[in-house]
């Protein structure tokens, strides 16, 4: 009736005599929700529950500190201990609150009246002169008295009997005790408990051991992360149920790297190697089918599969399109922006004795021969480097002879670009019907082209260069329209590789490289080892780039 929809677990005493005849002690606790002592107390007063003699309010008292269920500690003298039915003993601890629990604090201070309300704010504002420091370190300690002594419980026998392996979880829970501030003699009460499970147990000789080892244990030693592997190794379900995160807390470490697309549906997912991959819902869920969390069905804790739950949630990370938007263009909130800055501009600009920029330009200048096409090849890609958003629309076509190094000339660019550019070895792949060469590209370069296939090639690239738009239609996943971002490069042994005409002389730059390194193999492996694959030198010509005018 108080709170509706709620779950409540029990903890019950056995009856005990007292002066005033059988006393029985049974406690209540709803799951799921977070409230403030005095706000509970308010609500059985509106309730008239306060009426009604077997309900005990005082414990609602300033004074007073609900104690943990498995304590035998009463004012009165000492009690039996209060033992949760049917129940994880968490359930039944009213510090113990989760992430998820449903914040009823701002729901009673609607549902009270006024005089209600200024009582509770009353009591909320002193509640730090209430509760000292000392006084929540000793609520702490409990709570870890608690957890100690019922996980050790599920340790194994074999763990409490063999010397080598109870001798490893004396020393664990001495380390824990002292870390979490817990006393000597409650440590020893533990430790007692935890051995007194075995046969092999005597008393005097648990003693002897704590008075020679106790003293002796070091931070580096046995600690909570053995502590848990021994739990793992011993009652492995139990384990997974208090190891598993629960689904919120899933889903936020999912969504650092995943979202959901609108249109057409699909999954977007940034990789390890700083790239988003997307990829249909089918597969999402096959590739996340092993994900197992914790989740309330109808007010019960179940293991669920994540993605079934992620995919079905209303609040997930979502976007109405995927859009690939370099700067300078500036994307809008509601679509998802799959650009990322350059890999190179992570590494460290460092200085060497050899120049590589000075190097890299001096091969242009031997490998073409012309410096005023080598400052215009220059400017064409550092333009699109400070500016990767805009084209050129210019086709930038090399002809050479075998072995003078044509191939290697735009190497080192594009590999500063990598991720970003794409390679082929013919320019008809770009109209397959599933071609998704020039998405989220930069530049693709059609290599060594032969015989007829130059003249088609540099036509397909021709009518590419203009086009704003394309279609692409990855497997699986409905045809969807992007913005082209790519500029096209080609290589070729062939002279009469294009159709000049007006148009296409506005369209396309065609530059012979001179026989300058041609089957220079030192210098290539040099070039190849230390330049074009040398990341110290590719972050140095990328500043060069950078700069140039």
């Amino acid at each position: 009736m108080t709170f509706p929809n709620k779950s409540i677990n029990y903890a019950k005493r056995e009856p005990r005599e007292t002066k005033k005849g059988t006393k029985y002690s049974c406690r209540s606790k709803v799951d799921g929700v977070k409230i403030y002592s005095a706000q509970i107390k308010q609500l059985l007063i509106d309730y008239k529950l306060n009426e009604n003699p077997i309900y005990d309010l005082s414990i609602y008292n300033k004074n007073k500190v609900l104690l943990i269920p498995l304590t035998t500690q009463k004012a009165d003298g000492v009690a039996p201990q209060s033992c949760p039915i049917e129940c994880d003993i968490f359930k039944c601890c009213a510090s113990y609150v989760e992430d998820d629990f449903q914040d009823w604090t701002l729901k009673c201070e609607k549902a009270l009246g006024e005089k209600s309300l200024q009582k509770i704010n009353q009591i909320c504002d002193k509640k730090d002169e209430m509760i000292n420091d000392e006084e929540v370190a000793i609520i702490d300690n409990k709570y870890i008295e608690t957890k100690l002594k019922f996980m050790l419980i599920k340790m194994s026998v074999s763990r409490k009997s063999e010397y080598d392996s109870w001798t490893k979880m004396i020393w664990c829970l001495g380390n824990i005790c002292k870390k979490e501030g817990i006393s000597r003699s409650k440590c020893s009460k533990i430790i007692h408990e935890f051995s007194a499970k075995s046969a092999n147990y005597v008393e005097d000789s648990v003693d002897d051991f704590i008075d020679s080892n106790y003293d002796k244990i070091r931070e580096a030693s046995y600690r909570w992360k053995y502590f848990y592997e021994c739990l793992k190794c011993d009652d492995p379900e139990y384990y997974e149920s208090i190891t598993m995160k629960m689904y919120n807390n899933m889903k936020k470490d999912f969504e650092l790297n995943h979202a959901k697309i609108l249109h057409p549906p699909m999954i977007v997912h940034f990789n390890k190697e700083d790239k988003y991959d997307i990829f249909t819902v089918k597969s999402c869920k096959e590739s996340y089918a092993h994900l197992q969390c914790k989740s309330k069905v109808k007010d019960k804790w179940e293991t669920k599969q994540f993605i079934d739950l992620w995919l079905k949630d209303s609040k997930i990370r979502v976007f109405d399109k995927v859009v690939f938007e370099p700067p300078p263009i500036v994307c809008d909130a509601k679509n998802f922006n799959t650009w990322v800055d350059f890999k190179i501009v992570k590494e460290p600009l460092v200085e060497t004795e050899r120049d590589y920029w000075a190097e890299y330009q001096q091969y242009l200048h031997n490998v073409i021969g012309d410096e005023k096409i080598v400052n215009y090849i220059l400017a064409r890609y550092a333009f699109r480097i400070v500016n990767p958003a805009t084209r050129t629309n210019v086709i930038l076509i090399i002809c050479g002879n075998e072995g003078d190094g044509k191939n290697r000339l735009l190497a080192p660019i594009y590999n500063i670009m990598k991720g970003y550019t794409c390679m082929l070895d013919s320019a008809k792949k770009l109209y397959e019907s599933h071609s998704m060469f020039e998405f989220q590209k930069l530049f693709l370069l059609v290599n060594e082209a032969s015989g007829v296939a130059n003249f088609e090639n540099s036509e397909i690239l021709k009518t590419r260069a203009t086009e704003p738009t394309l279609t692409v239609n990855p497997k699986g996943i409905q045809a969807f329209e992007i913005d082209n971002m790519c500029d096209y490069d080609m290589t070729t042994t062939n002279l009469n590789n294009i159709k000049l005409s007006d148009d296409s002389r506005r369209r396309f730059l065609q530059i012979e490289t001179t026989p300058y390194y041609k089957n220079n193999f030192e210098f290539f492996n040099d070039y190849v080892q230390n330049i074009e694959n040398n990341p110290v030198a590719l972050r140095q010509i990328y500043e060069g780039l950078i700069k140039f005018d």
